[in-house]
């Protein structure tokens, strides 16, 4: 017993013994980021910097600066430079147990190199050993776009399934819904994913980026990531010994719509807090010449978020408490409605809810704790979640809805990330997640519920022949129990039986990406993934109002499970960067809907099918930035697939083919306008003819996009504005992910929008 105890003092002494500082200096002032610790740090006017308390372990830096290209470094601390991969711009020296870095900052016009989190560590967007895309929430500003989703979509291979604007879920090389795991702050979102007649309820308020990887990931992110996954990336804290905040405003005129923000951080050596609150409210949207008769009636909608963080970071403790709310009011599309319930034509712009709609209101709670152990990282997260959702129809009431639902979701997360060195690391993990689902409202689409989610994960990364060739093994084990209630009286309408359902799988995957020369690197995945049905898809048995249709369930389905391969290159050179990939993924017992031919209480029938199906396709982009014309930039990406059932018909809901081109030009200076910018985009989306049952064909069309704007001082403030218009050439056109379709209602027309983004800080000693 005195020997476990002394090695126990001797294992915390010796990670005291090594808090030390790490020093240095950039050849531009920038920003220091350090992942393990949650830390920004800046640097001074002459770039130098001082990171103090460094406990002993492995450690990712990332340095950026406006103006030049991110880097990352990881080493050991204390530094061993025998073991080190050195780096040309990233010069490391130790004397006794002390450490310098000198960095030098490449300049360029674009960030090429996205840095990207996998589990839990910063890497380089070239080095991931499958398909990655980053959205930051900059871009979107630039560009004008309403929703973070719509910004998704600007990516190859991303698509939206929408009921108008405000209602939009995303959709990963063809699957969706709840083949798709959407994480926020490293926990897994429950909110009823299975409805894609409901938004997320998400929004950029607070967001630096989110990161969209494509495939099958359930090895680090849980079941259900078949498709992929949307990892939302939260802004960074302030650099130590600051407070710093910023309040934007926008105004988009197709929706008369209206949207504030407001932020502010602060940060202490060994406490970082932030707060966020956000508003935006748009009224219907109009899909042609803005008369009365273009107005979709009732595809207006409100969203609310409030934001709290507080981290705390002492010696080899760094922690992490986080609160989220987000509400929302999100009217149901009536596409023949011209009329309100006083038989009098609205006003042009309403904002005010009538019935029918939806309300959202989320919760997010979470704590997370990371111990720094040396070279290893102990990493735990507690998380509570609770959704209330609501339709309400004429004559209900917000205590009196037609439909309810209230979630509650507690979830754990418990893993250990080990580095051998810096060429080899292994994560150790396990998760559970109970949920408790209650109808609320006397209508129902799904009974009564509990699920309860066990799972262990591991994921193995090597680096090999210098470093040239990453690896990436991963293997996982999920189990799930399902408990539901009774509904109704059998052999009637609207009937659930009871079920006690328990599904199990085992998933793998093997990633690998190899420096083929300089800049060029080829990169391959296999991998499998499983989603067990969803309640919907088990007990429904009623009429879906919004689709204006009668659904039946099947309570003998089995799980999903698939595997996808896919291969790639990338490429990134001074004058030009580009990517191409294809994949192929086969899926075993898809569950899809299928119209029957018959009616019930008058409405068409549509039964859940479940048969074996694949989808095949393939990506590309390319971005020319020439050195010699370093203030232009052009951009070109296209996206492809096909999914078929195995009896060789086409899937249900396959995205159009796309191709968005975009050319760039910006400039530092401009007529005393700092970082100016002018972006115009034009995009084809390929006719879809390849039909499921009763789809309709949806033909080609293309949108023009324009926007340009800088940072101008007014009273000595800097402010940030944008101004441009959106389908600037007023196209009427029908995207076929479009829940509108049917029923011949265009998508959003032309829309001009402004906004303006103030930040400030201020320096603390």
């Amino acid at each position: 017993m005195r020997k476990i105890i002394l090695g126990i003092v001797l294992l915390f002494t010796t990670n005291y013994i090594y808090a030390q500082s790490i020093s240095g200096k950039t050849n531009t002032p920038a920003t220091i980021f350090i992942n393990e610790l949650n830390k920004v740090i800046s640097t001074d006017s002459t770039g130098h910097f001082n990171i103090n308390s460094i406990p002993k372990g492995f450690y990712t830096i990332q340095i950026s600066s406006i103006g030049y290209q991110t880097m990352l470094t990881t080493f050991s601390f204390p530094f061993d430079e025998l073991k080190h991969k050195k780096n040309e711009s990233i010069l490391i020296t130790s004397q006794s147990e002390n450490i310098f870095i000198d960095i030098t900052l490449q300049k360029t016009q674009i960030e090429i190199k996205e840095v990207t989190i996998s589990g839990t560590r910063n890497s380089l967007q070239n080095n991931s050993t499958m398909s990655m895309d980053v959205v930051e929430m900059n871009s979107m500003r630039e560009r004008g776009q309403i929703t973070v989703m719509e910004a998704l979509a600007n990516k190859p291979g991303i698509a939206l399934v929408s009921t108008g604007i405000g209602i939009a879920r995303p959709v990963i090389r063809g699957l969706t819904g709840n083949r798709i795991v959407t994480v926020i702050n490293g926990v897994k979102l429950e909110n009823q994913q299975w409805d894609i007649e409901h938004t997320l309820g998400l929004n950029q308020y607070g967001i630096d980026r989110v990161e969209i990887i494509k495939g099958p990931a359930s090895f680090l992110y849980g079941s259900d990531a078949m498709g992929g996954v949307l990892n939302f990336i939260d802004e960074k804290p302030a650099p130590i010994n600051s407070i710093i905040g910023d309040a934007s405003a926008s105004f988009n005129s197709n929706t008369f719509s209206s949207t504030t923000d407001v932020g502010l951080r602060g940060a202490k050596e060994h406490i970082n807090w932030s707060f966020r609150a956000g508003l935006t409210n748009h009224s219907d949207y109009y899909k042609g010449n803005f008369t009365s008769d273009d107005r979709v009636a009732n595809s207006r909608f409100r969203e609310f978020l409030g934001k709290a963080t507080l981290g705390l970071n002492y010696k080899k403790s760094v922690t992490l408490f986080s609160y989220q709310l987000n509400m929302g009011y999100y009217g149901i599309v009536e596409p023949f409605e011209k009329k309100d319930t006083t038989e009098k034509v609205e006003e042009d712009h309403p904002m005010e809810f009538e019935t029918p709609y939806h309300t959202l209101i989320h919760h997010t709670a979470l704590a997370k704790n990371t111990l720094l152990l040396g070279s290893t990282k102990l990493i735990s997260t507690l998380s509570y979640q609770n959704d209330q959702r609501k339709e309400l129809e004429p004559g209900n009431t917000e205590n009196n809805p037609s439909l309810g639902f209230n979630l509650n979701v507690v979830s754990i997360d418990v893993k250990v990330d080990h580095n051998f060195n810096e060429n080899v690391s292994l994560i150790l993990g396990t998760q559970g997640t109970f949920q408790n689902n209650t109808n609320e409202g006397y209508s129902r689409l799904i009974p009564n519920y509990n699920q309860l989610d066990v799972s262990g994960y591991a994921l193995n990364r090597y680096k090999l022949i210098n470093q040239k060739l990453n690896i990436d093994i991963g293997a996982r084990y999920d189990h799930r129990n399902i408990n539901s209630s009774i509904n109704g009286i059998k052999n009637s309408a609207d009937y659930m039986p009871a079920l006690t359902n328990s599904y199990e799988n085992l998933s793998a995957s093997f990633g690998l990406n190899y420096l083929l020369a300089k800049n060029l690197y080829f990169y391959g995945n296999v991998g499998t993934g499983y989603r067990a049905p969803n309640m919907a898809e088990l007990t429904s048995n009623g009429i879906r109002l919004e689709t204006q249709r009668y659904e039946l369930g099947n309570i003998s389905f089995t799980k999903e499970t698939n595997l996808q391969g896919e291969i790639g290159i990338r490429a990134d050179y001074n004058d030009i960067s580009f990517e191409a990939s294809s994949f192929y993924n086969h899926i075993n017992n898809f569950i899809y809907t299928q119209r029957r031919g018959d009616t019930l209480r008058e409405m068409p029938v549509y039964e859940f099918k479940q048969a074996n199906a694949w989808i095949f396709g393939g990506e590309a982009k390319i971005d020319v930035h020439p050195m010699a014309i370093n203030w232009l930039e052009i951009t070109s990406a296209y996206s492809q697939l096909e999914g078929h059932l195995s009896d060789a018909t086409y899937l249900p809901l396959m995205p159009q083919n796309k191709l968005n081109n975009e050319i760039i030009l910006r400039k530092n200076v401009f007529a005393k306008v700092k970082n100016t910018f002018l972006r115009t985009s034009y995009v084809y989306v390929f006719a879809q003819n390849n039909l499921a049952v009763n789809e309709y064909k949806t033909p080609a069309y293309h949108l023009v996009n324009l926007s340009l704007g800088g940072d101008i001082k007014l009273f000595k403030q800097i402010c940030m504005i944008t101004i441009g218009a959106n389908n600037l050439l007023n196209e009427l056109y029908y995207d076929h992910l479009s829940r509108l379709r049917p029923y011949g209602v265009y998508n959003m027309g032309i829309n001009g929008f402004v906004s303006i983004k103030v930040p400030f800080s201020i320096k603390t000693k």
